[in-house]
């Protein structure tokens, strides 16, 4: 008796996981997808910007002091609301034209270079 707020598809290939992206993008729903075979399908009124915002909130921290870190699509709304947004290296053209800069990739320690060039001012 309770809604549905997100479900998680998996598929055999890229070609199968955009045929159902396109398919699923027709309905009223926010769809995404966290690589090139899988994809997340959400309430519209659900996605990680507004839950971010929600935490902000909650912690009183203003959005623009906080630093969100993605590699995909699913990602570009937390972008939208942080004061920082940072692209993985390894990430989708999208998510790197989105982010206020890319760091290096998840096999070259991306997150830890983000964080220290942000917060210590550290370059390599």
């Amino acid at each position: 008796d309770k809604p549905v707020e997100k479900f998680y598809v998996p598929f055999s290939g890229p070609a199968v996981c955009q045929q159902a992206w396109a398919y699923l993008s027709q309905l009223p729903y926010f769809v995404t997808g966290a690589g090139f075979v899988d994809l997340e399908v959400m309430n519209p009124a659900t996605n990680k910007g507004l839950a971010l915002a929600a935490l902000c909130r909650a912690l009183g921290v203003p959005a623009e002091q906080v630093m969100a870190i993605g590699d995909n699509e699913n990602d570009l709304s937390m972008f939208e609301v942080a004061g920082l947004s940072v692209a993985m290296g390894n990430g989708t053209d999208r998510a790197k034209e989105s982010a206020d800069w890319v760091t290096l990739t998840n096999e070259e320690d991306g997150v830890a270079h983000a964080i220290e060039k942000a917060v210590f001012g550290k370059e390599e």
